[in-house]
């Protein structure tokens, strides 16, 4: 049986996260080293964070992904922590899935031109997609679109456009296997 986390563990977790330079809750992962995290956070060494990443990934609950960068960050399950906007989640839990931002774009992608949500396990169509509702926050004050705040990635690129080419109607090959529908 995993053992959950002990009430000081959670303490520390709020207090790493609510370091806006340790944690960046737009992607949900840690920024900073253990090393760093144990010294912001008034640590005498990193051995108690490393013990809360252990917990943590015991219980399922952490990661490691590559983000935007191409570089290796822990991340917490979106259904374990997220507060941020909830058009943004399953892109969030898309990336915790598959460990990668360049495939949970590619899977932005792939939703968009089906028209549904994918299951990014096991491909299975999901609710549609919210097209008006990703359009209207994407181009708002409050998007925290990745591509304002940081450097354009090819994956990005290919997903702003597959987005112009789902609006203008042009349809592209599908990169995924669906369930057969029996």
């Amino acid at each position: 049986m995993k053992k959950p986390l002990t009430s000081k563990q959670y303490q520390l977790l709020i207090d790493i996260i609510s370091h806006h330079s340790l944690f960046d809750k737009h992607d949900n992962c840690f920024q900073a080293s253990r090393r760093e995290i144990a010294l912001k956070c008034g640590l005498k060494s990193k051995t108690t964070v490393d013990r809360l990443f252990t917990s943590l990934r015991s219980l399922g609950r952490m990661k490691d992904v590559k983000d935007i960068q191409q570089e290796t960050r822990p991340m917490l399950d979106p259904h374990f922590y997220w507060k941020h906007s909830p058009l943004e989640k399953p892109f969030a839990l898309a990336m915790f899935d598959l460990e990668s931002y360049e495939k949970a774009v590619l899977w932005r992608r792939d939703c968009m031109l089906v028209g549904h949500y994918i299951h990014a396990q096991t491909g299975q169509l999901l609710k549609p997609y919210p097209y008006k509702e990703m359009w209207e926050y994407r181009n708002s004050y409050l998007s925290t679109d990745r591509t304002k705040h940081r450097g354009k990635t090819s994956a990005t690129e290919r997903s702003a456009t597959a987005l112009l080419n789902c609006y203008e109607g042009e349809q592209e090959d599908l990169t995924f296997d669906l369930p057969n529908a029996a």
